[in-house]
Formats: C-alpha cells, sequence, structure tokens
C-alpha cells in the first residue's frame, strides 16, 4: 500500500486500489480524518484508563476483581469507541473512497 492514512484491516482489494490513487486534495481529507480518529481515540481512552489505574492503586480487592473489572471496562471501552466514533469514521473514509475522483472514473464502489 502506499499510503497508510486509508488502510484498515479488513481492506479489499478495491479498496487499496482507490486509496492508491487519490488526488492530493483526497489524500488531505483522509489525512483529517486520520488525524480526527486519532484524537478522538486518545480522547476516549483516557478515563477508561484512568479508572483502570485508580483501581490497581486505590483499592483493596483481589488481583482476579481487579483483573476483571479492567477488562470489562477495557471491553466497554472498545465497544462504545467503535460504535460511537470508530465506525461512523470508518463509514466517512469509504464514502471519501467511493466519491473519489479514480473511482468514479473506474466505476468503482468501495
Amino acid at each position: 500500500m502506499k499510503d497508510w492514512k486509508m488502510w484498515a484491516p479488513v481492506q479489499t482489494k478495491e479498496q487499496r486500489e482507490v486509496a492508491d490513487n487519490l488526488t492530493q486534495s483526497e489524500k488531505e481529507e483522509a489525512t483529517k480524518l486520520a488525524k480526527e480518529l486519532g484524537k478522538k481515540a486518545g480522547i476516549f481512552s483516557f478515563p477508561s484508563l484512568l479508572i483502570i489505574c485508580v483501581l490497581y492503586e486505590c483499592t483493596s480487592l483481589s488481583s482476579n476483581a481487579k483483573f476483571l473489572i479492567s477488562l470489562s471496562v477495557f471491553i466497554l471501552n472498545y465497544l462504545l469507541f467503535l460504535i460511537f466514533i470508530g465506525l461512523p469514521i470508518r463509514k466517512r473514509q469509504k464514502a471519501l473512497l467511493n466519491n473519489s475522483k479514480y473511482a468514479r472514473e473506474k466505476r468503482l464502489t468501495v
């Protein structure tokens, strides 16, 4: 892949092809989306990491209880992030690919 900003683990061959042929302005939009995702991931993750740190430092729970609560907080955080931030931004990235000059010329839908 030529450009990592539009990379995704489950990316299809067509998505990769379109992403490799984005115009400069489309690449700039992809960069904005990638930065937005990164910022929101950091902001969204901070409270759950804080909860886990406090849980380990300030409670008298058993190690197993701390681990299970931490795992639950982590999984809940991941699912909420995926639903409210990750999937909507991924949807916008796919729309960017579908509306790109290359995709329109080749009549590709990703």
